[in-house]
């Protein structure tokens, strides 16, 4: 458990393996940081997050469960996880990323230093996180509850009893006023809206649920927000029209659940399985997650794929 093979996804060969964490990886993150480094990040059951240069197919950092360390002078933090890595995500200039975890928190991590920023505390473990585009609020979901926060002060600003299982997987949509989350095979879409009084409430737009009753394990809102897309574990991805009340379902397609999966974040999770006839790398079990990077200017682009236990850096050309 816990091995990474950097894998050539179209010669199938092996170019690096290492064992990078040692428990069952539960997340990964794709992404351009500021300073134009193409970056991977992986967390685990492990506790560790491993930030990884997808171009040299090398570790940057292991942010792992470690001691305590003054944060701004004042707050005495302790620096990684205590307990297993949900989600990480990345924000959207590319300056910090965010993770979350069973220990009850949401930490920032700078991505030039991979210095903590700071930690966010609920009084539940933390399973998913997103942040808004303007990168002024994180969403975050728990045991039933869905919390935004505000960055700037960072504390908690809005509380949502969305569900009544825990929250799997949380977006906002690119206004930042609207967001949804999902619980088993059911998603719910909220809007900020002001009452009579000026007071800012967040009021229930759809309620939608997968036919096929899979659990839904991602969100995205595509289309300026007007639709919203959902990866149903682990064979079917859904599209749903936002801009009719009954949020009609507009798309199911059936993709390979024992095949090579991409996500790309740049195309909105467009999803498709690898071609099994062509040469490179097969699945030898069910894709949990995956994520491309941006395409080179040579025509590549790197990525990650977490297949079962084990994440795999892939090169598409």
């Amino acid at each position: 458990n816990g091995r990474v093979f950097i894998v050539n996804c179209f010669t199938g060969e092996t170019e690096y393996s290492t064992n990078a964490h040692d428990d069952f990886v539960d997340t990964v993150c794709v992404g351009m940081t500021t300073k134009k480094l193409l970056i991977g990040i992986t967390g685990a059951f492990d506790n560790k997050i491993i930030v990884w240069d997808l171009r040299n197919h090398t570790q940057l950092k292991i942010l792992g469960p470690g001691g305590e360390e003054t944060v701004d002078g004042q707050n005495i933090e302790r620096v990684g996880h205590t307990g297993h890595i949900h989600e990480i995500r990345l924000s959207p200039t590319g300056g910090w990323f965010a993770s979350c975890s069973g220990d009850r928190s949401i930490k920032l991590w700078d991505t030039e230093t991979f210095k903590l920023l700071f930690t966010l505390r609920e009084p539940f473990g933390v399973n998913c996180i997103d942040i808004s585009t303007d990168e002024n609020f994180i969403l975050s979901g728990s045991r039933g509850v869905v919390r935004i926060w505000d960055l700037t002060t960072r504390k908690e600003v809005m509380t949502k009893y969305a569900h009544e299982d825990k929250v799997d997987t949380v977006a906002f949509a690119p206004d930042s006023r609207t967001f949804a989350s999902s619980s088993g095979p059911s998603v719910h879409v909220y809007n900020r809206q002001n009452d009579n009084k000026g007071k800012s409430k967040y009021k229930l737009m759809h309620q939608l649920q997968n036919p096929s009753g899979k659990n839904i394990s991602d969100l995205r809102f595509v289309n300026d927000g007007k639709s919203i897309q959902a990866l149903a574990k682990y064979d079917t991805a859904l599209c749903w029209d936002l801009s009719d009340k009954a949020g009609e379902l507009t798309n199911e397609a059936a993709v390979a659940a024992q095949k090579l999966v991409y996500l790309n974040i740049e195309d909105n999770i467009h999803v498709r399985p690898r071609n099994p006839t062509e040469t490179g790398f097969t699945a030898e079990g069910p894709i949990r997650v995956a994520a491309l990077g941006p395409i080179k200017s040579n025509g590549e682009r790197t990525g990650i794929v977490i297949e079962g236990h084990k994440p795999h850096i892939i090169t598409e050309s």
